[in-house]
């Protein structure tokens, strides 16, 4: 018999392993063509054959002249070029993208844990945030749908990221001895995708603020000081990115669509498991709600 304590820890994992095996092998035979993977895979392949291990760098044999790592961010395309060495830039960019999706379960219970739910509470925040996350055509990456048909693997590959650092805050907030790691994973969102990167800064000065109501001026000076370490790392990607803005041709801001007729079914499981799961499924809802929104 399975005790619900181990059940409650299992739960992440167990979601990991459903999405292994339901994406896994879609994502192995995949031709890499899908919305923006064809240019995440080139810059992989260049960072592989070119400038690996640095993150950035220009050559005119590439795209025209595009630098590669700054007028966007590096993460994926450092972390591709180096298992490219190794594996070669397909087999690289499926792995990370099989990664970002596997992690997201532990991921989203290690937010939860951090933000004060329960382990049981938490485990329903994985499930209700995996419904919100398998919306299709919701948001501009980090969706599931986005991620893998849309081909947004930057912001897939930061969300994890930024579901961990979510998960420091509270300690961050609280224990100035854990300010470091707040700021350091702070910085990896912030060299992974530039919209993952914003919305972490508005989490930081959100959650500093409120608990700014608790604790005083405490609270503001920690959020402050992890906002320095990840800026401050983060420097050598956005000191260049800020000089040379300019040259950058960003994409235009899309409008999601009104919710399909699946987003409206799915946002009736995701209701229904609030209705039923009692006390720790309702508060869930603010985690859900959150990447709803």
């Amino acid at each position: 018999m399975i005790r619900p304590k181990r059940f409650e820890r299992a739960v992440p994992w167990l979601l990991a392993a459903a999405l292994a095996v339901v994406f896994g092998p879609a994502i192995v035979r995949s031709a890499l063509l899908q919305g923006d993977l064809p240019g995440h895979l080139e810059s992989i392949r260049w960072s592989a054959e070119h400038l690996w291990p640095s993150p950035w760098g220009w050559d005119p044999r590439y795209l025209g002249g595009e630098p590669i790592g700054v007028l966007y961010p590096p993460l994926l395309s450092w972390l591709g070029g180096g298992l490219a060495r190794i594996v070669g830039a397909e087999w690289a960019l499926r792995a990370l993208l099989l990664a970002a999706v596997v992690a997201l379960p532990p991921c989203l219970a290690r937010a939860a844990r951090g933000l004060g739910l329960r382990r049981s509470e938490a485990a329903w925040a994985a499930v209700a945030a995996l419904v919100v996350l398998w919306l299709p055509q919701r948001g501009l990456g980090g969706s599931l749908h986005q991620t893998l048909v849309a081909g947004n693997a930057a912001n897939g590959l930061a969300l994890p990221v930024f579901l961990l650092f979510v998960g420091r805050l509270r300690t961050a907030i609280g224990r100035p001895g854990r300010i470091a790691g707040a700021g350091a994973l702070l910085a990896v969102v912030l060299v992974g995708h530039f919209l993952v990167g914003a919305v972490a800064g508005a989490t930081l000065v959100v959650y500093a603020g409120a608990q700014a109501l608790r604790r005083g001026a405490v609270a503001l000076r920690r959020g402050a000081l992890v906002a320095a370490v990840g800026l401050l790392t983060a420097a050598p990607f956005l000191l260049p990115f800020a000089v040379h803005l300019r040259d950058a041709s960003p994409d235009a801001i899309a409008f999601a669509p009104p919710p399909s007729a699946a987003e409206w079914l799915a946002l009736a499981v995701l209701a229904a498991l609030l209705a039923l799961g009692g006390r720790p499924a309702r508060r869930a809802m603010l985690p859900a709600a959150g990447l709803l929104a």
